[in-house]
Formats: C-alpha cells, structure tokens, sequence
C-alpha cells in the first residue's frame, strides 16, 4: 500500500508521479464511505421497521411513582397537585400519582397503608413518623452526594440539623416547620394597659387579666387535642433542658420541673380558658380567637393570614414563647417533611429523588411561601419576614435567643404517643386527673421505651438524642 502522508505530500508538492496512487487511495476512501453510509442506512430502516430507536436517539423508559400527601385545607391540596403537574411537565417519562389523606385520619390511614403494603415512592412525613418507619427498614436515607446537592440549594443548616436521625441519617427532610408564636389581640392589650409578657409568669398574668368569664371573653384558647405541641416550649423551660431524659435513660417528666410545666399549663387552662375548651384543637382555638371570645392563642405562621384578613393588621400581633424558670427560652421545631421509601426498580428509586428535590427547589418552595408557611429557605422565607408581623417567626428560624426543641421521635412508640396525649391532657383539664399523675403517667411510658432503645443501641446518648 503507498504511504498515505508521502504521497499526500508528493501530490501537494506538483511531484506528479505520485499523483495516480493518491487518487486511488481516495477513491477507496470515497468507496469505503459509501458502503458505511449503506450499512447506517440499512440499520436504521431495520429498526424503524421492528419498532426500535437507535440507541442514540432511545428515550427513557416511562416510570410511574406514587406521592402521599396530607391534607388540611384546600390552598395546600391544590399548590400539592399542580406542584406535581409542573413536575410532570418538564419531566415527560414520570408520571406522579398523587393520594391524599384527610389531615385528622393522616396517622390511622397512613400507618394502616404501609403496614398493609401499600408503600408509596415519596410522602408527605410528619417528623413523629420517622421512628415508626425505621423499624420497619423501608425507608431510603438521603446519601452524601444528595445532601451536598440539597445544601448547595441554600436550604437552612437548621432543616439538616433537626431532621438528622438518632443514627446519624436523613430519611424525612424537611418542607416546612412549625414553630409556635403566639397571637394576640393588640388593641385589647391596650386597652388593659397590658405589656407583651416576657416570662412564664407574666403570660399567664396577662392571660388572667384579659378574662372576664362572665362577659364570655377569656385570656387564651387552650388546646386539649393535640396541646402537647402548644405545651412543649413552657414545659422545656421549666425543666431547663432540650432531653426528656437523663443520661441513663429515665424520663424526668415526673421530677419537680416537669410536674411544675404541667401545672403552669393546667393553671392557665383553669383561670384563663373557655371551660369547653379542654378538648379543643387547632380550628376551634384559631376561631374562638378570630370571633373575639380569646385573646390570645398559639399557632404557626400560615394561620396568620387569615387571622389578618378577619380582624384587620391593626389589630392582631404576635409574639415569641417567654422564657421561665430555667432562664431559658426554648421553642419546639416540629415540622412536616419528604420522605422516600425503598423500591426494587432502581429507576424508581432515581425518579423519587428527582420528584423529592424539585419538591425542594427555590420555585416550589415560593409556592409556600406565598401561603405564608415556614419553609427551610431563607431567600424564599424574606417573602414572609419582610412583614413586621410576621418577624417573630423568622427569629426562631434564625435561632435567635431560643433553644430548638424537638420530640423525641426517633423512639418507635413516640408516633401512637403523640395521639394518645391529647386524652391525658383533656383529663388534666377536667380533674380526672392531677399534674403529678399526669407526669408520672408519661415518665412510666418512656422510661422503659428509652431503656429498650438505648439496649438496641448501645452508642445512643439520650441527653443529646444521637450517636455517641
């Protein structure tokens, strides 16, 4: 064969002996060419006709996961469905199912689905949920790599911090955080020349005041289903600590600060409150306010708007749980996150992360926080805080002068607990039973529950609630 570089240069050179050699090298080229383009074709044709793409035109096969949310109100079922929608759109291979469970049967119907099977790809998670789940070895803890990739989103330390698990994982991240502030009725305040409370002791001063049983308008409305949450923050203070438990595993609950906590809730209920309200929750509380029977309740940042829009800016305020006998001031971040369960199909398990993080994205979460709900964002949250109102919401995010509390939910009968407290303390209201029993009740259930944790787990610190 002629070289192929010699004679190119002979060629280019005028060195014409040179010049038939080349010129059959480059028909051969031509040819060579030719038979490759027929081939290409000829492949092509074959796989149109049995029904295949070319491997570099191949689309991604189409994968179908299952979302589970928990419903309250109609905003948040909506901005949920066209969240999904939106991802869909810019997603054509997945398609997301959406269910929805009725917010006061999320923990009997949601439960009741896992233990059934039924297992969905990505859930709306209450943090209580976490511990329940793990048992159960069915969830999916974020990696590393998805860690980075969420903080490199700008999400808050304090989301990765709180929903860090006792074993040193994140199965359920955060999309919003209940904080609890306290409303109150300012032109009230006013008028009964009443300064915003600082301490436990001037709350419920403030609170007594403001009660006149016999006109009906009462100091606060108090929360029997589902107050352990509304209790939480002067409980700790009292106590003086962020644990339940000392460092051997018992539960102080019973001690003298934690009858005292109780008692402080007990006495506010029985001097202050609507008798009727021992069994009240979140919507009878927030509606005895807006109707001006109380003057003051507890709740989170997205009951603000519509408290707003029904009494007027004038006349609604808000401020930061008081500090109490520790000195401290602590405050419970419970919150509502994204949790994702394990799949046999690897795609799946890809396509759960991909849903997870837009879910977690600037433009999602704005959806939010156009609702006025506490997302871990500090960008997307200055939608809300750059209102004074709301400004009380935003130091405790900011972690400014509180202690952040959090359940310890990693214990596996912390979930039923939770649900089950609300009887005791409706009964606490009624005298059926006493502080100190209350107390004691509770410390009998978690003690043993811690005892057996810490057996299954032998490097678990209870004063810390993680991994030595």
């Amino acid at each position: 064969m002629v070289d192929k570089v010699k004679t190119i240069k002979d060629h280019e050179s005028g060195n014409t002996p040179y010049l038939f050699p080349y010129l059959q090298w480059h028909r051969r080229r031509l040819k060579m060419r030719k038979i490759s383009l027929c081939v290409a074709v000829t492949i092509l044709c074959m796989s149109l006709i049995a029904g295949f793409s070319p491997v570099s035109c191949k689309q991604p096969a189409e994968v179908t996961i299952k979302f589970v949310t928990k419903i309250w109100d109609t905003p948040q079922a909506k901005n949920n469905k066209q969240l999904a929608q939106k991802f869909e759109e810019a997603n054509p291979n997945i398609n997301v199912k959406v269910t929805t469970i009725p917010w006061g049967q999320a923990y009997e119907k949601f439960t009741s689905m896992i233990m059934a099977g039924d297992i969905p790809h990505v859930a709306e998670g209450v943090d209580s949920e976490t511990g329940l789940f793990d048992q159960l070895n069915i969830m999916l803890p974020l990696t590393e790599d998805q860690i980075t990739a969420l903080k490199e989103m700008g999400l808050d330390e304090i989301a990765f911090d709180v929903s860090t698990y006792s074993d040193g994982k994140i199965y359920n991240f955060p999309w919003l955080f209940w904080q609890y502030c306290i409303f109150y009725r300012k032109d009230r305040f006013q008028e009964a020349g009443i300064r915003i409370p600082e301490t436990t002791d001037e709350l419920l001063e403030a609170s007594q005041k403001l009660t006149n049983s016999k006109e009906g308008t009462f100091g606060f409305s108090w929360r029997g289903y589902g107050g352990l949450s509304t209790m939480m923050p002067i409980l700790m203070t009292y106590l003086g600590k962020t644990t339940w438990f000392d460092k051997d595993g018992n539960c102080v609950l019973d001690s003298p600060e934690g009858i005292a906590g109780i008692k402080w809730y007990y006495d506010l209920y029985k001097t202050s409150a609507p008798p009727e309200s021992s069994s009240w929750g979140y919507d009878e509380c927030s509606k005895a306010f807006w109707a001006g029977v109380t003057n003051m309740f507890a709740n989170t940042s997205e009951v603000l708007k519509p408290t707003i829009e029904r009494l007027g800016k004038d006349k609604v305020g808000v401020f930061r749980y008081p500090i109490g006998p520790s000195g401290k001031r602590y405050n419970l971040f419970s919150y509502l996150g994204y949790m994702r369960f394990k799949s046999d199909n690897p795609a799946e398990n890809e396509a759960s992360w991909k849903f997870m993080k837009y879910l977690l994205s600037e433009e999602s979460l704005k959806t939010w926080a156009d609702l006025r709900y506490s997302v871990p964002n500090a960008k997307v949250r200055e939608v809300i805080y750059r209102e004074e109102v709301y400004k009380p919401f935003g130091e405790e995010l900011d972690r400014i002068d509180v202690i952040p509390v959090t359940y310890p939910y990693y214990l596996p009968e912390w979930q039923g607990f939770e649900f089950r407290s609300s009887e005791d303390i409706e009964a606490l209201a009624i005298g059926d039973l006493t502080p100190a029993e209350v107390a004691k009740k509770w410390a009998d259930e978690f003690t043993p529950s811690m005892k057996k944790f810490i057996k299954s787990h032998p490097d678990f610190d209870p004063l810390t609630g993680k991994m030595k």
